[in-house]
């Protein structure tokens, strides 16, 4: 500090005064009582000028202060000069040096010189001769740090402080720098981190003066402009890989680089990765079957602090944690599994989370419902409705079909995509007995299937399928009997002590029952004895107390010999002849054609029975052009023949 002294004024109580430091001047007066006045930090400047004057006069006083300043860098040398007032007559100059102490260096004479006793010093060096001359100049040698202070001399300590001295400014390097602030900060917000040093110049009254500038740089690149001590920043992700130092400049003394610091960017998760990406259907679904194995599909989020991942799954009653291995999923699937869902939270309270929706698919055995009850065979009675349902639980749902028959004789019934199939007999007849099929198809898992028996309980009755005669044509006689064959449908089938034939005579039954082609039809053979006319009549054939069928046993009759018996030849070797049945001569009954070879009559074909009155055709064949032939025509049954047989002639074209 420089502290200006004036001789006051006798009358006058305050002072105006105004300084300047260099070339920049107070804009306003500034009114004290004293008369001194201190300007602080004089180093700062060259020269420092006050301009004074008594409260309320015009007349201005100026006292003008020179800094005396040398700067040097530690290690060198520096040559420190200055006028004093005059040189003592007692012939003794002292020069001091003032720092954190007042002491003298050493000391001039009118002859010579005195280093603390010694004629000779390695610190100092005095230049001026001679040596009573006011202009005092020394060489300060191999400066360090406690070389620097206020250099000044005169006859004693205290003519030190009445100006004319020099100050030694001995510069250094900064400290190295040390780079504060919260490193940790979030995204799209600002961080400002200081970088701190200080410098290491003395003396330290100069030091408190000193204004350091700074360099950042990022990544060991400077960044252009940043010069001030705080540096500040943007928050953003990719600062997390950016390294970030700084120097600290005096004049130009540059310290050694920083340390080095990196911003720690906070953000919690914007979305939650999922990988490898999984395969999904159009429905956005992983596709697999129950019982595999989902994964592993590996969970992250972009979060600092890193998020807690976590694994879920959905089921129909809600969500479950699952078992993980770092964020990786690997899990075996099940039926009632509808997603996984990966949760990343973060320390904030902010949760995300990403799904994984799931298309288990599955297939279970089929179920079998006969009127509403599971069952795998059912015996139902005859006339009433039976239900069946097909009920096959999976994903996707299969196909279902219901037939009947096994192989070759298989038929289906009912056909339909879905879990369910529903097929109805409103009333249900023997024929219905059969082993059915229900049987699944998936584009999945394949097909299987599942027979059960349907077994419709109902009392015999006649196979009207069949073409069953009712009216016979037979003999008489002894030892002959009718041979009846009766289609019956019963189910199960009849004993034959249930059937009884009831007719003219109750007669001794020779009875056989055989299965036909399906179980629950039957043949019922019978024997029934034509003794003589008297058994000729209606026979009802009785089950239990029920008629079944009723059959008529009437005798039989000498065929009648047919009627117009022609023939014409419609072609060169070709003959057509033509006759007229008579009435029905019984069971077997047949037309015999014979034609005449010159010694016998050779039968050449046989011709069923049109019917009575009826027309019948027969063509021989080709026969010689120009030749006469003779055809017999005889109507039989197997009793005889018609005698005597009609015959006809003709010529062949």
């Amino acid at each position: 500090d420089v502290t200006f002294i004036w001789t006051p004024s006798p009358r006058a109580s305050f002072y105006d005064i105004k300084i300047t430091r260099d070339k920049t001047e107070d804009r306003d007066w500034i009114r004290v009582q004293e008369t001194t006045y201190t300007v602080r930090n004089s180093l700062l400047y060259d020269v420092i000028k006050i301009n004074f004057k008594a409260y309320g006069s015009m007349i201005e006083s100026t006292m003008i202060y020179k800094v005396s300043k040398a700067r040097i860098q530690i290690g060198d040398p520096v040559n420190i000069s200055w006028t004093a007032a005059f040189f003592p007559i007692t012939g003794q100059y002292y020069v001091y040096h003032t720092y954190k102490v007042n002491k003298p260096i050493f000391q001039l004479q009118n002859e010579g010189i005195l280093y603390g006793g010694h004629n000779v010093s390695n610190k100092y060096r005095y230049i001026t001769r001679p040596y009573n001359s006011v202009n005092i100049s020394f060489e300060i040698r191999h400066t360090t740090v406690d070389d620097a202070g206020y250099y000044a001399g005169g006859p004693t300590a205290d003519s030190v402080w009445s100006g004319g001295g020099v100050v030694l400014i001995v510069s250094g390097k900064p400290m190295r720098p040390n780079i504060e602030g919260n490193l940790s900060i979030m995204v799209e917000t600002f961080s400002n981190i200081t970088c701190s040093s200080k410098s290491t110049s003395a003396p330290d009254y100069y030091t408190k003066l000193v204004t350091l500038t700074y360099t950042w740089f990022v990544n060991d690149t400077e960044i252009e402009g940043e010069t001030n001590q705080t540096l500040s920043l943007k928050v953003t992700k990719g600062q997390v890989y950016n390294s970030y130092s700084c120097t600290a400049t005096e004049e130009d003394l540059v310290s050694v680089w920083s340390n080095t610091v990196q911003i720690n960017p906070l953000y919690g998760p914007k979305k939650v990765n999922i990988t490898p990406n999984p395969s999904i259907n159009k429905y956005d679904q992983i596709e697999v079957r129950d019982g595999d194995f989902v994964g592993p599909f590996n969970c992250s989020a972009d979060c600092n602090p890193p998020c807690n991942i976590t694994w879920r799954m959905k089921n129909s009653t809600g969500f479950y944690d699952v078992l993980s291995e770092t964020g990786t999923l690997f899990l075996q699937v099940g039926i009632y599994m509808e997603m996984f869902c990966c949760v990343a939270k973060w320390v904030h309270d902010t949760t995300i989370y990403e799904i994984i929706k799931l298309d288990v698919q599955y297939i279970e055995e089929i179920n079998l419902y006969l009127n509403d009850t599971l069952h795998s065979n059912v015996d139902v009675l005859e006339n009433t409705p039976l239900r069946i349902a097909c009920f096959v639980d999976g994903n996707p749902a299969p196909t279902i079909r219901l037939s009947r028959g096994q192989g070759h004789t298989e038929t289906n019934l009912e056909e339909k995509e879905g879990k369910w199939l529903n097929f109805t007999i409103e009333s249900t007849q023997c024929s219905h007995t059969d082993i059915y099929k229900c049987t699944w198809t998936s584009a999945v898992f394949g097909s299987s299937y599942v027979l059960f028996n349907i077994n419709v309980l109902c009392n015999p009755t006649i196979d009207t399928s069949e073409n069953f005669k009712t009216k016979y044509s037979f003999k008489s006689g002894f030892d002959l009997k009718l041979e009846v064959a009766v289609p019956l449908i019963a189910n199960p089938p009849p004993q034959k002590s249930n059937l009884t034939w009831v007719g003219p005579y109750t007669v001794p039954l020779n009875t056989v029952i055989s299965q036909r082609d399906e179980i629950y039809k039957q043949l019922f053979v019978s024997f029934i004895p034509v003794v003589d006319q008297t058994y000729f009549g209606n026979y009802s054939l009785q089950y239990r107390e029920s008629i079944i069928c009723t059959i008529t046993i009437i005798a039989e009759d000498v065929p009648q010999t047919p009627t117009n018996f022609t023939s014409n030849s419609y072609a060169s070797g070709y003959v057509n002849l033509t006759s007229v049945s008579g009435f029905s001569g019984g069971p077997y009954q047949l037309f015999i054609l014979s034609i005449y070879n010159g010694s016998i009559w050779e039968i050449v074909g046989n011709i069923s029975d049109p019917g009575e009155g009826n027309v019948a055709h027969f063509d021989p064949g080709l026969l010689t052009p120009g030749h006469e032939y003779a055809f017999r025509l005889e109507s039989c049954n197997r009793i005889n023949c018609t005698f005597p047989p009609i015959e006809t002639l003709v010529t062949i074209k």
